[in-house]
C-alpha cells in the first residue's frame, strides 16, 4: 500500500489494520470508500474533525489514542 502499511491482525473485531504515514485526506477518503469489511481499522495521526470529514459517514471513530514511534539507526 502506498503511503502506509497493511497489518493482518486476525482478532475478533480487529481483523486488519491500515497504518498511514501521514494524514492525507484524499487517501483516507479512498480507503474509507473501498474498505467495507467489519473489523477493519485505519490508524493515522490527525485532528478528529479532519479525520471525520475525510471518512464516509458509515465509519465509526474510536476515541483519540496514541501512536508510538521510535528512531532507528538500523536499516530494515
Amino acid at each position: 500500500m502506498s503511503g502506509g502499511f497493511r497489518v493482518e491482525v486476525g482478532r475478533p473485531g480487529h481483523r486488519v489494520r491500515y497504518v498511514l504515514h501521514r494524514h492525507d485526506a484524499a487517501a483516507l477518503t479512498d480507503l474509507g470508500r473501498r474498505l467495507t469489511a467489519p473489523g477493519t481499522w485505519v490508524k493515522v495521526m490527525g485532528s478528529p474533525a479532519g479525520l471525520r470529514d475525510a471518512l464516509p459517514p458509515h465509519w465509526t471513530m474510536a476515541p483519540v489514542n496514541h501512536l508510538m514511534s521510535a528512531r532507528s539507526a538500523r536499516a530494515w
